[in-house]
């Protein structure tokens, strides 16, 4: 005779995206959204300035920190923090924004950087600046 336990299975679903901040940004005037330490420990730093005119119509913008169902990472690549993700998912810019992402020597040093001194890797500054991505005729993120 064979004894079986019943299986317990966890059937919540688990959270994959944490809400940190959400503003509405006019059209007209645009704006600005940071993170700040205490707003979230993963995406600390993270910031978007939107510019007047870049949005179509007064938008809602949430920031994210993904925490679950990440995808894997491209060959060759290290993350070095948690992705985060902004909504509406497919806004379309209508001209470029700036987004912010910061970044310590040791999350560098983390990632395989092993030249500080390589410009591609501002390390005095935190910051990285990345090209805009066009795409559908407008700027999106």
């Amino acid at each position: 005779m064979v004894y079986r336990r019943p299986v317990l299975r966890n059937t919540a679903q688990v959270q994959a995206d944490i809400e940190r901040k959400a503003a509405l940004i006019t059209a007209a005037e645009g704006g600005t959204i940071k993170i700040t330490e205490t707003e979230s420990p993963y995406s600390q730093g993270f910031e978007i300035v939107i510019p007047p005119g870049a949005l179509p119509q007064d938008t809602k913008i949430v920031i994210k920190d993904r925490v679950a169902n990440i995808p894997q990472s491209p060959t060759g690549l290290v993350p070095i923090g948690l992705p985060i993700t902004l909504e509406p998912d497919g806004t379309i810019f209508k001209t470029p924004v700036t987004i912010k992402i910061h970044y310590t020597t040791e999350m560098l040093i983390y990632a395989g950087v092993t030249d500080p001194t390589n410009p591609a890797h501002p390390i005095d500054t935190g910051w990285r600046i990345e090209p805009v991505i066009l795409a559908n005729g407008g700027f999106m993120c």
